[in-house]
C-alpha cells in the first residue's frame, strides 16, 4: 500500500443501497487528496508491504470506474471465489513446507540416543500433519479445477478451500515448532516464520469466521 502507484479501489457508489451499491475505480495515487500512511509492522508476511491509503476529496474521471453498481455484486462473488481458491492453495504450500521440515529435523536430531523420528509421540504428529497436508491438497484442487469451468463460481466452495486450508496451514506450522523444541522459536529455523505467516492468513482476503457465515448461507440457499 506504500509503495503502489495505482490502486484498484472498492467502494460506494450509491450508498443507499449498501453493499449492492458499490463499484470498483482504478484510482492513481498521485492524485491531489491522496495520502500515505507508514506500512503496517506485522507480525507475518513481512515482505507484504501494507498501510493505510487515504483518499480525501479525490476526484476521478468517469471513465476511471472499471465495475458500477449493477454488475458490483457478480464481480464481489467471483473476486472471492478467486481469491479465496487462490489462498487455499497457497497454504496448502506453506503446510507442506513445515511438514518437510519437521520431518527432516525429526529423522536427524537426535535425543536419547536415537533419532526423535523414532519416539511415537512425534510418529503420531507427523501423520496427522502429513494427514492435513494431504486433505488441504485435494480441498485446494478440488475448488480450483471446478471454478475453473463454472459461471457464476461456487464461491462457497473456495471459502471452504481457504478457511480449512488456512486453519490447516497454521496447525502444521505449530506443531512442525513444537517437534523442533526449543530452536523452533528461533528465527533461524524457517519453521518460526511459516507458523507467523500462517497465523495472518486466517484474516488475510477476510476472516475465517466471516468467511464462513457468509458460505453457510450460500450452502443453505443453493444445495
Amino acid at each position: 500500500g506504500t509503495i503502489a502507484t495505482h490502486a484498484l479501489t472498492f467502494l460506494g457508489v450509491e450508498r443507499e443501497h449498501g453493499m449492492g451499491g458499490g463499484g470498483v475505480a482504478l484510482i492513481p495515487l498521485d492524485l491531489p487528496g491522496v495520502t500515505k500512511g507508514k506500512p503496517l509492522n506485522k507480525l507475518g508476511q513481512r515482505a507484504l508491504n501494507q498501510g493505510e491509503i487515504f483518499f480525501d476529496d479525490v476526484r476521478i474521471p468517469a471513465d476511471y470506474m472499471l465495475v458500477t453498481p449493477e454488475a458490483y455484486p457478480l464481480v464481489i462473488d467471483m473476486t472471492l471465489a478467486g481469491a479465496n481458491a487462490f489462498m487455499g492453495a497457497t497454504f496448502t504450500g506453506l503446510a507442506r513446507a513445515a511438514f518437510e521440515e519437521a520431518l527432516n529435523y525429526a529423522r536427524n536430531r537426535i535425543q536419547g540416543g536415537k533419532a526423535i523420528a523414532e519416539h511415537q509421540l512425534v510418529q503420531k504428529k507427523l501423520f496427522d500433519m502429513y494427514t492435513k497436508v494431504e486433505t488441504a491438497r485435494q480441498l485446494s484442487r478440488a475448488a480450483i479445477a471446478y471454478n475453473a469451468g463454472t459461471f457464476p463460481p461456487a464461491t462457497y466452495l473456495s471459502i471452504a478451500s481457504k478457511v480449512y486450508c488456512t486453519q490447516a496451514a497454521l496447525d502444521v506450522a505449530n506443531d512442525a515448532i513444537q517437534i523442533h523444541g526449543g530452536y523452533g522459536l528461533a528465527k533461524e529455523f524457517i519453521v518460526e516464520k511459516l507458523f507467523r505467516d500462517a497465523r495472518a492468513a486466517l484474516i488475510e482476503d477476510g476472516s475465517n469466521d466471516v468467511l464462513s457465515l457468509a458460505a453457510a448461507r450460500q450452502i443453505i440457499d443453493r444445495l
